[in-house]
């Protein structure tokens, strides 16, 4: 039993994906939603523009080097990253310490990503279709009185026989019966 009880423990050990030592690369989505995501939305501005069509309107040169150091892009005085800071109430956009394939893989996201529709509020909750209800579940009739009742009349009983049986096997240990 014992070491039954460690063959168990030494599987669980290997098969613990907290100790894999190589990690699966994030996907774009991930990527956006841990790094982006906070400052900016596909289709609307935010604290940031909105990126979706940032691939035709930007070159992919420009946006890696802006990712990566857009004060220094300020600072340098590129018209585009000026015009940006400026237009965004001069908020700082944080380097980002992403990597180059990381950054294409974020790109590739944006670039794909055509579940998210533009609305004024960026947060939606998805439609959800309930189907056809013909006959609505109501209090007051008797398709919901009668199976109610009647379980509720069946778990009396049942708790009602489980007392009965519990006090005849207490009176047999006892030396009653």
């Amino acid at each position: 039993m014992k070491y039954i009880i460690k063959i168990f423990f030494f599987i669980a050990l290997l098969t613990n994906p907290l100790l894999m030592l190589g990690e699966e690369p994030m996907t774009g989505e991930a990527l956006f939603k841990k790094n982006c995501k906070s400052c900016h939305n596909l289709h609307q501005k935010l604290v940031g523009p909105a990126l979706s069509g940032i691939n035709e309107r930007r070159d992919s040169a420009w946006v890696y080097q802006f990712v990566k150091g857009s004060q220094a892009m300020v600072e340098a005085g590129d018209a585009t990253a000026v015009a940006l800071f400026q237009e965004y109430n001069q908020v700082i956009m944080p380097n980002q310490t992403v990597t180059d394939d990381e950054l294409a893989s974020i790109l590739d996201y944006i670039k794909n990503a055509t579940t998210a529709k533009a609305s004024d509020n960026p947060i939606q909750r998805p439609p959800v279709d309930w189907g056809r209800v013909t006959h609505p579940m109501k209090f007051n009739t008797l398709v919901y009185w009668i199976p109610l009742t009647i379980g509720i009349i069946g778990l009396i009983f049942m708790l009602y026989y489980m007392t009965v049986l519990y006090d005849l096997g207490r009176d047999m240990r006892e030396g009653k019966l």
